[in-house]
């Protein structure tokens, strides 16, 4: 793959929406359909509010199918995440370890109670998931390969999530991620957030454990395969290069590329200019509101 093929990968949804915008500014026609209905909409419902009835149709049009756009994304992401929930909950219930509590004679310490589900699969996973209420769950298999302390830095960690309710903020973070994908910069700053979510939660274990403790269950974990948990606001125990050099002592390397901010710039002026450019498009239609002025 060539430096070129892996930018327009990388950047994909930037450069799809500045071909969007690119396109729409070369030939505003294209939302005529939607502008009509739009202006008939203003005479009839909004021809005694000021301002709203005299905009250009075809700029907030543009600007009306983005935020419905944007809205009908986040109510299919929000059932999404709300049904893979209820499918985990339903898949520990099935498979939940009756004497599992038994090994976690630190959950009392932790004040966790019945937060904590212990399943009985062998896979190796622990995570913190649930957006209301979360819960912490692990499985047998993780159980199984870790030392008492190593689980009870697992257990520690995991507590800073469910404490913090750290699923809700990282499916939060996850949902603008998705809505602003065309802004790479956004990205960026997320992916930034969430390092500094699961440091945190290091800092937390690694108050009562040892850090080879933690290093040594993360190493573990990191051999096993990936755990059952919604694409979104997952909190887990998983390794990254900022959590390895925070561990061993090294400055943590954050994501950042200068590259983000100029494609975000370049995005965001494409869709104002846009924007701009619709408003002083007239639309081929007589006004249906007597008191607004041609378009």
């Amino acid at each position: 793959m060539n430096n070129a093929e892996y930018l327009l990968r990388r950047y994909h949804n930037a450069v799809a929406a500045v071909i969007l915008a690119l396109s729409l500014a070369a030939w505003p026609g294209l939302l005529t359909p939607i502008a009509q209905p739009y202006t008939g909409f203003c005479a009839r419902y909004l021809a005694h509010v000021p301002f709203f009835h005299h905009l250009p149709p075809y700029a907030i049009t543009t600007i009306l199918v983005g935020l419905a756009a944007m809205a009908l994304t986040a109510a299919y992401l929000v059932a999404r995440q709300i049904f893979g929930q209820q499918q985990l909950a339903h898949r520990a219930a099935a498979r939940r370890c009756p004497d599992g509590l038994e090994q976690l004679a630190m959950v009392g310490d932790l004040e966790l109670g019945r937060r904590v589900v212990v399943t009985q699969d062998r896979t190796a996973y622990a995570f913190c998931a649930g957006l209301v209420s979360p819960r912490v769950y692990l499985s047998a298999g993780l159980l199984a390969i870790l030392t008492p302390l190593e689980i009870e830095a697992v257990l520690r960690h995991e507590a800073r999530h469910l404490k913090h309710g750290d699923p809700l903020r990282l499916f939060v973070a996850d949902l603008v991620r998705v809505l602003f994908s065309p802004f790479p910069a956004i990205s960026t700053l997320i992916d930034r957030a969430r390092i500094c979510v699961e440091l945190a939660a290091d800092r937390s274990a690694l108050e009562v454990v040892p850090v080879d403790v933690l290093a040594s269950a993360l190493v573990k974990v990191a051999r096993a395969a990936n755990s059952p948990a919604p694409s979104f606001g997952v909190a887990g125990l998983t390794p990254t290069e900022a959590r390895i050099d925070a561990l061993l002592g090294r400055p943590v390397r954050m994501p950042f590329n200068w590259l983000d901010l100029v494609v975000t710039g370049l995005v965001a002026l494409a869709i104002i200019g846009l924007i701009a450019h619709l408003a002083q498009i007239p639309l081929p239609m007589a006004p249906v509101c007597p008191a607004c002025a041609p378009f």
